[in-house]
């Protein structure tokens, strides 16, 4: 099994690089190049990961197989990228609607092109918790064709479906992704 790595991914990772406008998880400010910073996951990823690690889902719509992987980031992964271990790899952007919170949620558009963007719940006022853990999103068409590094962003095991859209999702998928992200919001930093 070989991650490798391509432009929609480079292109995806790189809005959670801390100074890019996208809402959502930052990475440590010293992850500055997205390409750089998949190219050394990939190799990371590579050496470690074993086939039953990946928990691939069949996306029927769009005839791929999406996979995910949660890592916390360790010492030797942190030295590959350039973190000092005594820091953090990055910032959560996202929160859980509580009673507390709902007044101060309003919405927003998110994501770049036509395709992607969408209204979501921001917030803002609240300090972004920092985090070593790392959700990696991979992408396969088949066995033959490889498996692609589409994503990586600082985030919680299982932290839901991608935002709703009708485009890559069945209407129950729809459902079930407005579902969960009404009841979450961005942290405008």
């Amino acid at each position: 099994m070989e991650i490798k790595i391509d432009q929609y991914g480079i292109d995806h990772t790189a809005r959670h690089l801390m100074n890019a406008p996208e809402l959502g998880s930052k990475f440590n400010v010293r992850i500055t190049d997205s390409k750089s910073f998949l190219e050394k996951l990939a190799g990371y990823l590579n050496t470690k990961l074993k086939p039953e690690d990946i928990v691939w889902i069949h996306k029927e719509k769009v005839n791929v197989y999406l996979g995910e992987v949660h890592l916390i980031a360790d010492t030797e992964l942190k030295k590959l990228i350039g973190i000092p271990k005594n820091e953090f790899l990055g910032y959560m952007g996202v929160i859980e609607i509580d009673d507390n919170s709902r007044s101060k949620v309003f919405r927003q558009k998110r994501g770049q092109g036509e395709d992607d963007q969408m209204e979501v719940n921001v917030i803002e006022g609240i300090e972004p918790q920092p985090s070593d853990e790392l959700q990696v999103h991979l992408k396969k068409y088949s066995e033959k064709e490889g498996i692609y590094l589409v994503n990586a962003y600082t985030g919680p095991k299982g932290d839901g479906p991608g935002l709703p859209n009708h485009k890559y999702q069945t209407d129950e998928e729809f459902k079930l992704a407005e579902e969960y992200w009404s009841k979450r919001a961005f942290i405008k930093w």
